[in-house]
């Protein structure tokens, strides 16, 4: 019985362990909350949207937020998708776009399963 409840212990310790480094990461909620926080305005993109965007990116597409700075009209598109693979792929296509574009504040960030793309001092503000 006494080797029982350790292993059963054990088990349950390594589910917790294992939890916990699944869950790092960005989710959409997490990124309003904070955007929201700092004052910008967050949407949400529609079903239909995202079955555009995954086609047009051809990767697929669990959620899209617009973050805008309503001051000065400055915005940020975080993509969030299904698996890192699709999202490394998405940063490096918006990576190489943000070169020529560079000087006018446009990057492009990745983190987990998410690609931030846009103004610099938003995403610096909100991821």
């Amino acid at each position: 019985m006494k080797k029982t409840m350790r292993a059963i212990a054990l088990v349950m310790a390594c589910l917790f362990v294992l939890a916990a480094f699944v869950s790092c990461g960005k989710s959409a909620e997490s990124v309003k909350k904070k955007a929201e926080k700092n004052g910008y305005k967050c949407e949400s993109a529609t079903a239909e949207e995202l079955k555009a965007i995954s086609e047009d990116e051809d990767a697929a597409v669990t959620e899209k937020l617009i973050i805008t700075d309503e001051a000065t009209g400055k915005s940020v598109a975080i993509f969030f998708f299904e698996n890192k693979k699709d999202a490394k792929a998405v940063a490096a296509k918006y990576e190489e776009s943000s070169q020529a574009t560079r000087a006018t504040g446009l990057v492009a960030e990745r983190k987990g399963k998410a690609v931030a793309y846009g103004n610099a001092d938003i995403i610096e503000n909100i991821w």
